[in-house]
């Protein structure tokens, strides 16, 4: 009798097979650009449960629709359903001359005739379907990240330049006052970039393949912003009402650096570390590239004389994207005075960066991390560093810091400047 039932369970669970690629297909909407129309085949899968996409603060989703032999429902999510397909729209905001703090990842279409895609909100998942894509009129298809990923950020339309060498590949989309100025300048500096930053944060071998896309915002506003995806990239340039502006493009170009390393690790970082180490190596980087560019510490030094509010320890501030400001400063300085350390015993943080591995949420750093590092440049030190930029009260190397739960997950990799001079 139990063998009958659950025979029967079996039968009437809905089955999905694991290896199944399942494509969102997004169709243009000829009466409005602005609106797009994801339609999910699903007549093959029998009975299945839809997720609702990842989110953040600021997303709203669209009503999601059954479709069954010709009948049109609500699906609900979460719950078990049937249907031959399901479809749902995506809303876009238009760029003016103005722009937009990219940081926000909202949905954008540029006048150049492209449209960007952020997840958030807009990418359901079917439960127990490993693979699937997204593609544009049945083509120009990529592949849709896991929940343990990096989000999906898309973009499509218009006329993208391509830029490649032995390294990477990659699609640059953007308006043609920046493209105009800077395709050469951007080609040569993700070579550098590249070249030097991949053995560090990335195992994979073959040559990357992202897509890179840039939006303008204008300088009254006084801020850049960017975002890390999965195999992309999003970030501003600064434009003067409409026109380029070329003073301002250092700020560009430090946010390049930055969302590089985010979209090249593939090192599982906490998120203190990823943002406060990816921020000081994208000082690094540059200071190899241009030997001019201010160091961490500097940065430190200055922002401590205008803001004031960098005195505390990296154990004693929540890490979470409000603080991300503080992480970018002490946490880079903390990350540069280890490197000097270690480059005074012939050694480089290049080498330590894989034992940051982080898998326990109660660890400030690794234990893997802190064993390497006293055994080349010594408990003392190793100590007095610690305790001038992590935490005081430590007179144990392997430092512990609970923060009353898991440290929130970097499902944004946000990168934001405020104060732009």
């Amino acid at each position: 009798m139990a063998l009958k039932i659950a025979l029967l369970f079996c039968l009437l669970s809905p089955v999905i097979k694991a290896k199944e690629i399942l494509t969102y297909d997004i169709k243009s909407n000829d009466n409005n650009l602005l609106l797009k129309s994801v339609t999910i085949d699903t007549s093959h899968l029998g009975h299945f449960v839809l997720n609702p996409s990842r989110a953040i603060p600021s997303t709203n989703t669209s009503e999601v629709k059954c479709h069954l032999s010709n009948q049109v429902s609500k699906i609900e999510f979460e719950k078990e359903t049937k249907c031959d397909s399901v479809s749902w729209d995506i809303s876009f905001k238009p760029l003016d001359i103005n722009g937009i703090d990219i940081s926000s990842q909202q949905n954008v279409y540029s006048s150049s005739g492209h449209w960007i895609l952020f997840e958030w909100g807009d990418i359901h998942r079917i439960k127990g379907i490993v693979e699937s894509q997204v593609c544009i009129n049945g083509k120009s298809c990529s592949p849709i990240p896991t929940m343990n990923q990096a989000p999906l950020i898309k973009a499509w339309g218009g006329k993208p330049i391509l830029i490649s060498n032995h390294l990477f590949e990659a699609n640059i989309y953007a308006d043609d006052i920046l493209l105009d100025s800077k395709k050469n300048a951007i080609n040569e500096k993700m070579s550098k970039l590249i070249t030097y930053l991949r053995p560090i944060f990335n195992t994979q071998n073959g040559p990357v393949n992202w897509d890179l896309i840039f939006v303008n915002i204008d300088e009254k506003y006084r801020t850049v912003g960017g975002a890390a995806g999965y195999n992309s990239w999003v970030v501003n340039y600064v434009t003067n009402n409409g026109k380029f502006n070329e003073q301002r493009f250092e700020h560009t170009a430090h946010l390049v650096a930055h969302e590089t390393i985010h979209t090249l690790t593939d090192i599982p970082l906490s998120f203190w570390v990823s943002e406060s180490l990816t921020e000081y190596y994208t000082h690094k980087a540059f200071r190899l590239i241009e030997p001019t560019y201010e160091s961490a510490i500097e940065e430190l030094i200055r922002k401590q004389v205008a803001q004031g509010d960098l005195s505390k320890r990296i154990g004693e501030v929540e890490p979470s994207n409000e603080n991300l400001l503080f992480f970018y400063t002490k946490g880079a300085a903390f990350w540069q005075a280890i490197d000097e350390q270690l480059a005074k015993n012939n050694s480089s943080l290049d080498d330590l960066v894989d034992t940051l591995a982080h898998y326990e949420s109660d660890e400030l750093l690794p234990e893997s991390f802190i064993k390497k590092l006293v055994g080349i440049i010594g408990s003392f030190e190793a100590q007095k560093i610690i305790r001038e930029y992590v935490q005081e009260n430590s007179t144990q190397i392997l430092v512990t810091h609970r923060w009353d739960g898991v440290c929130p997950q970097p499902l944004e990799h946000v990168m934001r400047q405020k104060n732009v001079e």
